[in-house]
């Protein structure tokens, strides 16, 4: 007997549906991948490598590949593992392999943005919304290539996550003021949940400690829409599946093998043998148990609250002066890192579209959505970051690219299912309509990814310095250089640095700065010392002394004599790149502990000017003259230098190299971090403190601390106390 041409229609159309999704998938992740591989051509150049191993585009980066050799605080880390296994897998080297994961693992954004379409609204939807996810612009931004940090998963994990639960939790719950789709007859199954909590646990605190917040929150979100929307008898199957998924997500492997019982259970529907009165309560009892082990709600409190105190801009400097402390007082930081920044709603909304006014319709969308189909609320956090770019800094905004995404596609979907239903060739439009939406907005981005240039965290010449010093750095060596380079130096020099990207809070950067930012050579290399013979936390012996007492010490360093032999060996690496960071770093170097305040100094970028070398007049295009104090002119052969009869007026710098110039003052000429770069080495109030173990003039050097043979200093005041070694 030959089954009817109708037999076979059903498994035809899901064959049908789900090569159209395959499709759909590979073509959000080639409109995602697109873009980013628009500058490879231009990472050609000869300085954007050094060894064959591109440079990193991010900071954060250099982390990661100091964890991926087993250095810093990436050490053990799945981010530094993912390195590893990569260029292990490829035989290419780590930093290749860092290079390329984030253009060709972001776009995965779209791909789960796609699939969380098609949950909401079929594969028409999923086509819009998967091209449009990745490319939002403040995510492409920070996705390019050799931007590897934790950016390519903290949107990816809780996409997929959130997913799984909403591709479980849809057919069971009501939808307002809407249709009630068939339910499937077996009910809810144990399987989705399963996966949740394990992508939950795979993709948790170990990569970013926000992820595990996240995956708490997506729990108790579900919770709320199962009590709140469940079809009529599907309440108790769904609180077992959810205490699976917690069980699963933050249980542990004790937790793991109760999701697994409990799954099985479900599975075999022996929860059909308990009476039926007892079924609700026994599920939400299982409930409760896997929410309880979720991250509490305080200890999300206390972290939200650290958050905001730690991200509370600091800008003392424009208050009066305050009464002396009884301890010594730190500046904040974050106002100075430039992610960290505010971001206004016009700007936060400019990083999700080409226009801001089509991310506010994307969000608008959103909320429709949401309202429509409850279970997109899993993602509503993800849209209430772009809200916060005034107050958390603008890489939070960048969240919000999925929401406007579905926002834009699912209501467009919704329209057009209502005005093609039944219709000959109605799929086709549906699909066409979403392709030119996609086109229209993908266009304006890709045309601004064209514009876009490498551009490195770090130099060619300074990465050649810190691979200088790596081999020849003697056993038990620190250096110190600013902070945005710390992870950097310890992936290339192999080096412990006094400061990194998660070491620079004010008590870091005081002693730091005030070495960069001194005008004494002694109290810098006093300075660098003490702090290693304290284990680089000076600050530790600093608080345990009045504010006064410290200032005092800090000022000694500049003029007495302390014996600090038995500190280790320290180097000091001073940059070109450094000194356009002058303005922050003058200001943490001159923090007056007592009062809480410090000195910016002066760094003035010059374009186009003209200069009177004898006269020492110079005029910037379009300015009026500016009467010079000293001209240096520096040269691969040297410095030319030129001074002035004149008491006041700003310093120009013109780095021929660098093809820079620039306008110091006083405080930022004088101090360490530029005269250590421009002074020769055999100048003697240097050559008594320091000796230069890499010439690279005018663009980088380091310098090693030399260890000043001096008697100890006589007991006396705090501040001689305060300086002993041992």
């Amino acid at each position: 007997m030959h089954a009817g041409p109708g037999t076979h229609a059903p498994a035809r159309r899901v064959v049908r549906d789900r090569l159209a999704l395959l499709a759909v998938l590979v073509a959000a992740w080639l409109a995602g991948l697109y873009p980013r591989l628009l500058e490879l051509p231009l990472w050609a150049h000869p300085l954007l490598a050094v060894d064959g191993e591109p440079l990193m585009a991010t900071h954060d980066a250099y982390a990661w590949l100091a964890g991926a050799r087993g250095l810093g605080i990436g050490a053990g880390s799945p981010m530094s593992g993912l390195i590893a296994g990569a260029a292990g897998l490829l035989g290419v080297s780590p930093g290749l392999a860092a290079f390329w994961i984030p253009a060709l693992a972001a776009p995965l954004v779209g791909v789960a943005t796609a699939l969380w379409a098609r949950t909401l609204a079929g594969t028409p939807a999923a086509l819009g919304a998967g091209l449009l996810a990745s490319t939002a612009p403040g995510f492409l931004h920070r996705t390019r290539l050799g931007f590897y940090d934790t950016d390519i998963v903290t949107l990816l994990f809780p996409l997929v996550q959130c997913w799984l639960l909403a591709r479980w939790l849809t057919p069971w719950l009501r939808r307002p003021g809407g249709r009630e789709a068939d339910a499937p007859k077996d009910g809810p199954g144990p399987l989705a949940p399963l996966l949740a909590g394990l992508a939950m646990a795979l993709g948790g605190g170990q990569w970013h400690p926000r992820l595990a917040d996240y995956a708490a929150g997506a729990l108790w979100l579900t919770a709320v829409l199962i009590l709140a929307a469940a079809r009529p008898g599907t309440r108790p199957r769904l609180l077992a599946g959810l205490a699976v998924c917690g069980l699963a997500a933050f249980g542990g492997l004790p937790g793991l093998a109760g999701a697994l019982a409990l799954a099985g259970l479900l599975w075999l529907r022996t929860d059909r043998a308990l009476p039926a009165p007892w079924r609700p309560w026994l599920a939400a009892a299982l409930a409760a148990a896997a929410l309880a082990g979720t991250p509490q709600l305080g200890t999300l409190a206390h972290r939200a609250q650290g958050l905001a105190a730690l991200y509370a801009p600091s800008r003392v400097e424009q208050r009066a002066p305050a009464e002396e402390a009884a301890t010594a007082r730190y500046p904040g930081v974050i106002q100075s890192v430039i992610e960290a920044r505010s971001a206004p709603l016009d700007e936060a909304l400019a990083r999700l579209a080409p226009r801001a006014w089509i991310a506010g319709a994307g969000l608008a969308g959103f909320a429709a959505v949401a309202l429509l189909r409850p279970v997109a609320l899993l993602l509503a956090p993800l849209a209430a970051l772009v809200f916060f770019g005034s107050t958390l800094g603008t890489r939070v905004t960048m969240f919000g690219g999925p929401a406007v995404a579905l926002g834009l596609a699912v209501p467009l979907a919704w329209g057009l299912e209502r005005l093609t239903r039944g219709r000959p060739g109605g799929g086709a439009l549906r699909l066409g309509a979403q392709a030119l939406l996609a086109g229209a907005l993908l266009l304006p981005v890709h045309q601004a990814a064209s514009a876009l240039r490498p551009a490195p965290a770090i130099t060619a010449q300074h990465v050649r310095a810190l691979k200088a010093l790596a081999a020849q750095a003697e056993p038990g060596a620190a250096l110190w250089t600013w902070w945005d380079w710390g992870y950097a130096a310890q992936y290339h020099a192999g080096l412990p640095t006094f400061a990194d990207g998660a070491r620079h809070s004010g008590q870091v950067l005081y002693p730091l700065a005030l070495v960069m930012t001194t005008p004494l050579p002694r109290q810098a290399r006093q300075m660098m010392q003490y702090a290693a013979l304290r284990d680089m936390r000076p600050w530790e012996t600093f608080d345990r002394r009045t504010a006064a007492e410290v200032r005092e010490f800090v000022a000694s360093l500049g003029a007495a004599r302390y014996d600090l032999r038995a500190a280790p060996p320290q180097y000091l690496l001073t940059s070109w790149e450094a000194v356009r960071l002058a303005h922050w770093i003058t200001y943490y170097g001159t923090w007056d502990v007592t009062a809480g305040q410090g000195v910016h100094g002066s760094h003035t970028r010059l374009g186009a000017f003209t200069l009177d070398r004898e006269a020492g007049m110079l005029t910037p295009e379009g300015q009026a003259a500016l009467a010079l104090r000293s001209a240096d002119e520096l040269t691969p052969a040297g410095r030319e230098a030129r001074r002035y009869d004149r008491d006041h007026g700003p310093r120009l710098l013109v780095n021929r190299p660098a093809g820079q110039a620039v306008l110091l003052d006083d405080l930022t000429y004088n101090g360490m971090l530029v005269r250590l770069l421009l002074c020769a080495p055999d100048d003697p109030e240097i050559a008594e403190h320091f000796s230069l173990v890499y010439e690279g003039f005018p663009l980088v050097r380091i310098w090693r601390a030399k260890r000043e043979e001096a008697p100890r200093p006589r007991e006396g005041t705090g501040a001689r106390r305060e300086g002993e070694s041992g």
